[in-house]
């Protein structure tokens, strides 16, 4: 390891910061970062990824933004990689104005936003309920860039609709739209993503709205799940569910 020009202790630390994203054990990942520095040695960009990636998944947006810019202050350029770990981190708290910010700088830095960039941004806004600002990512992202792989954009898809969630009253018509882009993108909705919309028709009282949806699925061939059921009881009530059958 030597003779590839690989300091070995910064090997070593690398590897045990590494395990601590597995163990939701952000705080030691930290102390070794911590630790390193005081006996002189240099984080990598691999180091400063390994500790922002447990941070991501604890949900630390704050200790991952300082982060974020203490390792530009050391001189090194963060990756697109680096900058989504620090936008899924502002996903559990709803941040959705930092995910945004850095959403946008990643463009500034002649980059282009991966599936992971809008994901974590479009799933910033669900917590808070800002539909109109995940409608805003999402139209930019189809703009910009169009669709990822299937399951990748049905991921940011189904967040955006999500985002629908706290405000159904007002944003289901939101919701609906989404569902039809993904349509009109060539995507395959899931039951899972038709559900979400169901129970936001539910929510809001547009029973004939949530009855289109059903007809949908049904015109697409998408297998009703025991959730499915659910709500198509309580969005139909008395009307025969005749037309969905099979």
């Amino acid at each position: 390891m030597e003779n590839e020009g690989i300091d070995p202790d910064l090997l070593a630390y690398n590897i045990a910061i590494a395990t601590c994203r597995w163990g939701s054990a952000w705080t030691e990942a930290l102390q070794l970062l911590n630790t390193m520095k005081e006996k002189g040695v240099g984080p990598s960009k691999v180091t400063y990824d390994h500790v922002l990636s447990a941070l991501s998944m604890a949900g630390e947006w704050e200790r991952s933004v300082k982060l974020f810019e203490d390792m530009q202050v050391d001189g090194l350029v963060p990756t697109l990689k680096t900058i989504n770990f620090v936008i899924h981190s502002c996903v559990q708290s709803g941040k959705w104005e930092i995910a945004l910010r850095l959403l946008e700088n990643i463009g500034t830095r002649d980059m282009v936003p991966s599936a992971a960039s809008y994901e974590g941004a479009v799933g910033s806004c669900i917590k808070e309920g800002k539909w109109y600002v995940a409608v805003k990512i999402l139209r930019d992202m189809r703009t910009t860039v169009g669709t990822y792989s299937d399951e990748a954009s049905e991921i940011i898809y189904r967040s955006a609709i999500e985002s629908c969630l706290t405000n159904k009253k007002i944003a289901w018509k939101a919701a609906i739209e989404i569902l039809h882009d993904m349509i009109s993108d060539g995507l395959r909705p899931s039951v899972k993503t038709f559900n979400v919309v169901l129970e936001i028709c539910r929510a809001a009282q547009q029973r004939e709205k949530g009855m289109e949806v059903l007809k949908l699925m049904k015109d697409r061939n998408v297998p009703l799940d025991e959730d499915t059921e659910k709500l198509a009881k309580s969005l139909l009530l008395s009307t025969s569910s005749d037309t969905f059958s099979d």
